[in-house]
């Protein structure tokens, strides 16, 4: 593995992994197992990962004395539905998005809304 090379040092090292969510299961596991070695073998390793909420507990079951800072909370939600309805109004308004049944652009709304999982 490159990192075991590049890790070779007594200062500290820093490892961002950004977007977990969007690997498949397979590749997180891969990954996971990966970073488990990584970690075992370099203490000076510093590990951030990223994800949407439901991988919360994959995570912390993988790396339970990673320390969790959510960004789960209720106003984002309300945030996320005013950037929704803002740009579907918009798209609308302009013609990029032509529906001919109104109640479709309340489907699409619910789920760009469910899907957004707080992001």
């Amino acid at each position: 593995m490159c990192f075991k090379h590049v890790t070779h040092t007594s200062k500290p090292f820093y490892l961002v992994i950004d977007g977990m969510d969007e690997c498949e299961k397979l590749e997180r596991d891969n990954l996971f197992s990966a970073l488990s070695c990584l970690r075992a073998e370099r203490q000076n390793m510093r590990l951030f990962l990223s994800s949407r909420e439901s991988l919360f507990k994959e995570i912390c079951s993988r790396f339970p004395s990673l320390e969790h800072i959510t960004m789960d909370n209720p106003g984002a939600r309300d945030d996320i539905i005013t950037y929704i309805d803002g740009v579907l109004q918009e798209k609308t308004d302009n013609k990029t998005l032509i529906v001919g049944d109104m109640g479709l652009v309340t489907e699409i709304r619910e789920a760009l809304v469910s899907s957004a999982d707080g992001m």
